[in-house]
């Protein structure tokens, strides 16, 4: 097919009937990508290859378009409207492609010498636009196009006139490169060139040093992809918006060193209908437009060398309204932002551990972005390695069954369908055998969310609370929250150990009154009065400043310790936190049997459990023959074995003392 497709000096389309139909632009646009991954702090990169040519206003369906993170944009000269959506797009997306044209009515003819057009298109049109600019606006262009289509020069009526053009891109190239920017040489009409498979060929050979040049200083070229048929058929669209695909497979086979150069589609859409509404997507409806645009980006997106395209425009609601894209702009808009590949989550942050039970933790974390699920890990040494030992779609985690006294570390991670994030902050926790709760407020350290209550509200203060008078105190957190009520609550804490003895230690700090004799209450444990018209004030000294106080008690029969806060001459009762521990009785090495001395018993147990240097003990029976570092029970731990030797109803030395584990 022969397509010839060429335009007045007014932007006024000619149709030649041997060619596609093609509206030439007295405002046209150059575009460009080759967009990287986005910055951290921003959206992932799009795969959508569909951008903006901007002209005359930066409207409200453009506005939506630009923050949606395309890869490409493009702006008709540096008026107001048009740096302003150059700066939404390079805020949006620092590493997007920014293209810049500037329309000029000037043109050049072949007898003049294309060295000179070069220097005097820079020197006239481009440079003093460019020139006004501030160092920030200028910063944000990349590429600079020149002539626009065969407005101003000759281009291609003949290999003349390609040669003609290719000389005035050699000389054009190095000026806009020496300025700071990168050369988008051409702007080739959609159809074009024209003539015979030789003559195309011909005229394509003819300006292979121009693009040579312009890949020199990391530019590319524009070619103007408009469907004229409508059609998603390859095999048609090869000569219209796809056409620029004969001449990559041209240059694949002729000149290699041009396969991967950056082509820029700097307009795009739908050109050459027939209607009251012009030769522009108009004249049909907007979802046919909308199908095929989604088909046009899918094919480009198959060719790596393709920046992106930028439709054919936004910004004119009168001259070229067929083309305006306002309409389309909200569906561009979600088709951009929807186009954004999946990538890994980000990593959990926040990630508390807390005492929920006797031998339970509570953990929780702050939301990963991307996350679908997260990895729970735990670890007995800080810093790992770490085992996974569950996952959660939710944001937080109860690990149970675990061992008193133990101390645990754990870390989060986060999962999607592509992949794990890096592990979360490491949380440690060391399980006391009861409960620690922030009342009225959430997970502290290792104070857990409040729960295990019945009735009551709840208050929260931001001013600081001094914690400096309490050995071992709760995070500041904690006494920034309480729960109150009148006349009465009650905390129940179940699955303790039926007549075990256990630390409650009730922590208090005055964060609503501020001067005495305000709040007076009381508190019961498991029935026993333990606190009369207690005044917090007046107990610690000051408001907002954190006292304990602490009780020794024996869990019911029923494995419960139940504290009630009730009202006593003034006020209503309160409860910042609660820590229950247990008192565990202590553990002395080499009493295997455990019953507080080292006697023949305990030998008899430790000799049955003796093995040679070097070779590991796995029965479950001789988990307290280990009385060294390793896994065997060897002359070594014999040695220590007779050190801690007391008789039968001797307590053994102190140095064989051990904490509970």
């Amino acid at each position: 097919m022969n397509h010839r497709c060429t335009s007045t000096r007014s932007g006024e389309p000619v149709h030649d009937r041997t060619c596609p139909p093609h509206l030439a632009r007295a405002l046209g646009i150059v575009l460009a990508t080759l967009l990287t991954s986005s910055s951290a702090s921003l959206a992932q990169q799009t795969e959508s290859r569909l951008g903006l040519h901007m002209i005359l206003n930066y409207t409200s369906g453009a506005s939506q378009v630009v923050n949606a993170h395309p890869r490409i944009h493009k702006i008709l000269d540096t008026h107001s409207s048009m740096l302003a959506s150059a700066r939404d797009f390079k805020t949006n997306n620092p590493n997007g492609v920014l293209v810049l044209r500037i329309y000029t009515p000037k043109s050049y003819n072949v007898s003049q010498d294309p060295a000179w057009a070069a220097n005097d298109f820079w020197n006239t049109v481009l440079a003093p636009p460019i020139n006004g600019l501030s160092a920030q606006d200028r910063a944000l262009i990349d590429y600079v196009e020149g002539p626009n289509e065969c407005d101003s020069t000759p281009c291609w009526g003949s290999v003349a006139d390609a040669q003609w053009f290719n000389s005035f891109w050699i000389s054009l190239a190095p000026l806009i490169a020496n300025a700071g920017f990168r050369p988008c040489a051409f702007s080739i009409p959609v159809g074009n060139p024209p003539g015979s498979s030789s003559e195309v060929l011909a005229k394509l050979d003819a300006i292979v040093p121009a693009l040579r040049v312009c890949k020199s200083y990391n530019g590319g070229w524009s070619y103007h992809a408009y469907t004229i048929p409508y059609s998603k058929n390859v095999s048609q669209e090869i000569w219209y918006s796809l056409r620029y695909r004969q001449y990559y497979q041209y240059f694949q086979s002729n000149y290699p060193d041009l396969a991967n150069l950056p082509l820029l589609l700097t307009e795009g859409g739908v050109d050459g209908q027939t209607g009251d509404d012009g030769p522009g997507w108009r004249v049909d409806d907007a979802a046919r437009y909308i199908d095929w645009l989604t088909w046009f980006d899918a094919r480009m997106q198959e060719d790596p060398y393709v920046v992106g395209c930028t439709l054919f425009q936004s910004g004119d609601l009168a001259g070229w309204f067929s083309f305006d894209t306002e309409e389309i702009n909200p569906w561009l808009a979600q088709h951009i932002l929807s186009s954004v590949p999946p990538t890994p989550p980000a990593v959990p942050a926040n990630l508390n551990a807390a005492i929920n039970g006797p031998t339970s933790v509570a953990l929780s974390w702050s939301t990963a972005s991307g996350a679908a699920s997260y990895n729970i890990k735990r670890s007995s040494t800080s810093g790992g390695p770490y085992s996974t030992i569950g996952t959660s779609t939710t944001l937080n985690y109860a690990d149970n069954d675990l061992t008193i006294g133990a101390t645990y570390h754990y870390v989060v991670s986060a999962v999607n369908s592509v992949g794990e994030s890096a592990n979360s902050n490491e949380s440690t926790v060391t399980l006391t055998g009861g409960y620690a709760i922030n009342s009225g407020g959430s997970a502290a350290g290792r104070f857990a969310t409040d729960t295990w209550h019945d009735g009551g509200y709840t208050y929260t203060t931001t001013a600081s609370v001094d914690t400096s008078g309490v050995t071992d105190p709760a995070p500041a957190a904690v006494y920034q929250s309480e729960r109150w009520a009148s006349p009465s609550f009650t905390y129940t804490f179940p699955n303790l150990v039926s007549g075990g003895e256990y630390t409650v230690r009730l922590h208090f700090a005055e964060i609503y009154y501020t001067t005495t004799g305000k709040r007076r209450f009381n508190v019961s444990i498991n029935g026993t009065q333990v606190l009369a018209n207690f005044d917090i004030l007046a107990t610690a000294g000051a408001a907002n400043k954190a006292i304990v106080q602490t009780f020794t008690t024996d869990a019911d029969a029923a494995g419960q310790i139940i504290i009630q806060y009730s009202a006593g001459s003034a006020d209503n009762p309160k409860s910042s936190g609660i820590e229950i521990i247990r008192n565990l009785p202590p553990v002395y090495l080499g009493d295997v049997d455990q019953d507080l001395d080292v006697d023949q018993a305990d030998f008899g147990r430790f000799q049955a459990c003796l093995t040679v240097s070097g070779y590991s003990q796995t029965d479950p029976q001789c988990a307290g023959a280990f009385l060294d570092d390793d896994l065997d029970v060897d002359q070594a731990d014999l040695l220590i074995f007779l050190d801690c030797l007391s008789g039968e109803g001797v307590t053994p030395p102190e140095s064989c003392l051990t904490p509970p584990s």
